[in-house]
């Protein structure tokens, strides 16, 4: 019996260590199993990222972040932009200095068109007057009135004529 009891614990123990073998296999496939399908989920978020990166545009800061630049470079573009910032208001400044000139210009000949005009309107008046008299000596030649009617308008119109 003791023998028997002996040969079934050695059997015993070699099925033990079989189910042990297995039970190490299996967790050896699965454990393939997992690490096949976190590889596949990495490769899956590779291509993601990949197109991402693909479809990324790309500015002037990230260009400087991928070159690397440092501040130095940052400094220099502050003060190229300073510099272009100065220039545009000089430039600006003389273009409102042309501008208050060429104004300055032009008031200046609508003040004298002004002044002729205003020249022109008095001698139009007087023009005028002179027309009206000589419509008058015409009236008076033309009616052939007496010379003491002649003369009397004759003074009319040179007193009208002088008090204009």
């Amino acid at each position: 019996v003791k023998e028997f009891n002996k040969e079934i614990n050695r059997l015993a123990a070699e099925k033990v260590e079989i189910l042990r073998e297995i039970l190490s296999f299996r967790r050896g496939i699965v454990m393939l199993q997992w690490e096949s399908a976190k590889a596949e989920l990495e490769i899956d978020e590779l291509i993601e990222r990949t197109k991402e990166f693909q479809l990324l545009r790309v500015t002037k800061d990230l260009q400087a972040m991928f070159r690397g630049d440092s501040e130095e470079s940052k400094l220099v573009e502050v003060s190229t932009l300073e510099r272009q910032l100065e220039q545009l208001k000089s430039t600006h400044e003389d273009k409102v200095a042309d501008l208050k000139r060429q104004i300055a210009k032009i008031s200046r000949l609508v003040s004298d068109k002004q002044s002729e005009m205003e020249a022109l309107a008095g001698q139009i008046e007087q023009l005028e007057a002179s027309v009206l008299e000589r419509e008058a000596i015409h009236e008076v030649q033309a009616k052939g009135v007496d010379n003491k009617e002649l003369s009397k308008r004759f003074e009319e119109a040179q007193m009208k004529r002088k008090l204009q």
